[in-house]
């Protein structure tokens, strides 16, 4: 199976009225992912009405038509056109892009966009279990040396997986 049908089978949103899930984007080549730069959700859900599954796929391949939707998609909501935590995260990564020649992938612990932590909290458990399987499948998948973990919430839920996996044994998180 191709990457591209991998990711349109991880991709696949939970029923027709449910946001897709948004397993990673990537800035470079994804045959070259090394580094997995990882938050708790996404925060913009994408639907099966707005698009139909192969364009979204197409729309996460390619990383500068993803951030121009992304915001075209803020300013239609009457938002700034990038938020203040996506600014963070483009320094960071443009630094860190200038210091290796690995492609680095954004990805979440749950895959599963929302436009807030809390309304994540509010979906049903499968969808953020799927979520959860999803991010495992791809630290399977690309294996990468570096994995960057932003936000408490992040590692809580990264190191829940890898423990659940049998990835890494049970530490104290304090």
């Amino acid at each position: 199976m191709s990457l591209r049908q991998k990711l349109k089978e991880l991709c696949k949103s939970p029923s027709p009225d449910k946001a897709y899930y948004r397993p990673l984007i990537c800035k470079g080549e994804l045959s070259n992912v090394d580094i997995f730069f990882v938050g708790t959700n996404p925060a913009t859900p994408i639907y099966p009405k707005q698009m139909n599954l192969d364009t979204y796929v197409d729309l996460l391949m390619n990383y500068d038509k993803f951030i121009g939707y992304y915001k075209v998609s803020r300013i239609k909501d009457s938002k700034d056109e990038i938020s203040r935590t996506r600014q963070g995260m483009f320094s960071f990564l443009n630094w860190l892009s200038s210091h290796t020649i690995a492609s680095i992938a954004e990805t979440e612990v749950i895959p599963y966009p929302t436009q807030s932590l809390k309304l994540l909290k509010k979906e049903p458990s499968y969808i953020i279990q799927r979520g959860k399987e999803i991010f495992c499948e791809l630290v399977m998948e690309f294996s990468p040396r570096l994995l960057i973990l932003h936000g408490k919430k992040t590692v809580e839920h990264a190191v829940e997986i890898f423990i659940q996996k049998g990835l890494i044994k049970t530490i104290a998180l304090t």
